[in-house]
C-alpha cells in the first residue's frame, strides 16, 4: 500500500428548503490504497459521502514517499492521519 496525495476543486452541499452550495474549496487529500486509480476512487467518494460536490479534479494523485521535512504542521498531521486511517481530508479556500 501507498499514501497518495491529490486535490479537488468542490463546494459544499448545504441543508435548507432548496439545496444550495457554498463558495468554492480547494479539498486536499491524502489516501493510502494500492494504486492512484483507487486512490482517486476513494477520495472522491468520501468527499460525495461527506456532502461535498467536486467541481473537478486539481491534482492527479502523487505518491507521497515518506514525510518530508518541508511538510508543515497541517500536513504532516494530515498525512499521519491516513497512516492510521486509511485517509485524511483538508479544506481550504
Amino acid at each position: 500500500m501507498k499514501t497518495y496525495y491529490l486535490e479537488f476543486r468542490a463546494r459544499e452541499e448545504l441543508d435548507g428548503p432548496v439545496d444550495s452550495l457554498t463558495e468554492e474549496k480547494l479539498v486536499r487529500f491524502w489516501v493510502v490504497d494500492r494504486s492512484p486509480d483507487g486512490a482517486l476512487r476513494r477520495a472522491h467518494h468520501y468527499l460525495v459521502q461527506n456532502g461535498w460536490q467536486p467541481d473537478g479534479l486539481e491534482r492527479s494523485p502523487e505518491e507521497v514517499l515518506l514525510p518530508q521535512t518541508d511538510m508543515d504542521d497541517q500536513d504532516m498531521e494530515c498525512y499521519e492521519q491516513a497512516q492510521r486511517y486509511g485517509i485524511s481530508m483538508a479544506v481550504t479556500d
